[in-house]
């Protein structure tokens, strides 16, 4: 009886930590050194943000002659990359007919996805930094493949 009531106990516990998964937030310089490995460039907009205190750091990566580009922010508290996490999540959803969404919200880590038919839009937010990209659905699989390679 004990064995039977820890094993459901085990998996009761089981089942309330898969929502608690947190992911580790990754600096502006690996976003920079992975996305030159993918053969972006990256521009450091952070000066274009001065007049708003709440970045510490802007990355823009760019490719095909500024076809597509993820952009990387870093902000000064984790109250402001919700905030903006929010802002960018309502113009993916407002982009285009979605044929399928995913969100994932955790303990520190918020993710939205949506594709359509011509366009595929992404925002993450790992505590205080946020990925953006909105890119023509051709681009989708490199997108994620790239967000993968960050953990984000």
């Amino acid at each position: 009886m004990k064995k039977k009531i820890f094993t459901i106990l085990l998996l009761v516990s089981a089942f309330l930590l898969t929502g608690c998964v947190t992911k580790k937030v990754i600096s502006a310089d690996t976003f920079k050194t992975t996305l030159e490995s993918h053969d972006f460039i990256v521009t450091d907009d952070t000066e274009s943000y001065q007049m708003q205190t709440s970045f510490n750091k802007v990355l823009i990566a760019t490719k095909n002659n500024d076809v597509y580009q993820i952009e990387f922010y870093e902000f000064a508290d984790e109250d402001t990359a919700i905030q903006i996490y929010e802002n960018q999540k309502m113009i993916i959803e407002g982009s285009s007919t979605a044929s399928s969404h995913a969100m994932v919200e955790a303990i520190n880590y918020d993710k939205y996805e949506q594709t359509s038919d011509i366009s595929y839009g992404v925002v993450i937010r790992v505590e205080n930094t946020l990925i953006y990209s909105s890119v023509n659905i051709e681009h989708k699989e490199e997108i994620k493949s790239i967000l993968e390679e960050l953990n984000y």
